[in-house]
């Protein structure tokens, strides 16, 4: 059996008007994860890290994770640093949702088994996080909470701000475990896990299915931002209430595809006087939102 390997690809290639689009379907349908390098410069990388400092440093107080006397090891907020809905905390975050070179490869992979596989999608989640020292590995766990999928259900793409190494709690994968029929045993450490090391401003997108958890840190005073976008099939339900937690403000500056990647013409009808589809026309504008702080 050939082992699974991880397919790395430059942006640059990605530009290109006609790319082996079957040749990467196939390996991402393969392994589960592909990495794409070089598809932030280091100042923009740098400026989005300051950024995230900024935010997580003004909202970390006000995080319902702190009335919890404990936290799941699978669960993001495990031993690191989080913001969450991106969106809200300053619009330049949306860049990521809507990237060219990264959106044109979560359609090839998401609307596969779709009708004429052209079904739309949604970003279920826009977050950052960052290890910090002395954390602990994640638990492995599997994102789409459903095992046995022949086509991908969710995708989730992890933008690396800072570089991905052994030392600082990059993502550990089972390469090809999306295609398992079990779910990967509470703390079990597996033969076949790799570490996948990434450059600062590359993309490591992986189906939701395949196992995976941060790893130890083993250096102190780290720093491993990343920018993770969650993607999926546009009738499932996104990780928050976009409807909800989005300024108007923010509504209004958004393009149609931003629009359409936070749900706003998937919302159900009220009821069947008032309608009968659940995937609209019209987009249905936020209810007003405005942070804590």
């Amino acid at each position: 059996m050939t082992k699974n390997k991880v397919l790395r690809l430059q942006a640059k290639d990605l530009n290109k008007k006609k790319i082996n689009s079957r040749k990467i379907i196939n390996h991402f349908n393969k392994s589960g994860v592909i990495i794409v390098e070089n598809i932030l410069n280091k100042k923009k990388a740098d400026f989005f890290i300051n950024l995230l400092e900024k935010k997580y440093e003004k909202f970390k107080h006000l995080y319902f994770t702190k009335k919890l006397k404990a936290v799941p090891s699978h669960s993001q907020f495990y031993f690191a640093k989080n913001l969450e809905n991106l969106h809200n905390k300053d619009f330049k975050f949306l860049e990521f949702i809507d990237n060219p070179i990264t959106l044109r490869l979560i359609n090839l992979f998401l609307k596969q088994g779709s009708y004429r596989n052209s079904d739309n999608i949604i970003c279920q989640n826009i977050g950052a996080r960052t290890s910090i020292s002395k954390s602990k590995k994640q638990q492995l766990h599997n994102d789409t909470r459903l095992v046995g999928s022949h086509f991908p259900l969710i995708v989730q793409v992890m933008w690396t701000l800072d570089p991905f190494t052994k030392h600082n709690g990059a993502t550990r994968f089972v390469l090809g475990s999306h295609k398992f029929m079990k779910y990967p045993q509470k703390g079990k450490t597996y033969k076949n896990e790799q570490v996948v090391e990434a450059p600062s401003g590359s993309v490591i997108i992986f189906n939701g299915a395949v196992w995976h958890g941060s790893s130890k840190v083993v250096k102190n005073s780290v720093r491993r931002w990343m920018v993770i976008c969650r993607y999926a099939r546009w009738f499932l339900k996104p990780s928050f209430d976009f409807q909800k937690n989005t300024p108007i403000k923010t509504y209004n500056k958004m393009n149609k595809t931003q629009r359409d990647l936070l749900g706003f013409r998937f919302n159900p009808p009220k009821d069947e006087f008032s309608g009968f589809r659940t995937k609209q026309k019209k987009y249905q504008k936020p209810s007003n939102y405005t942070l804590p702080v």
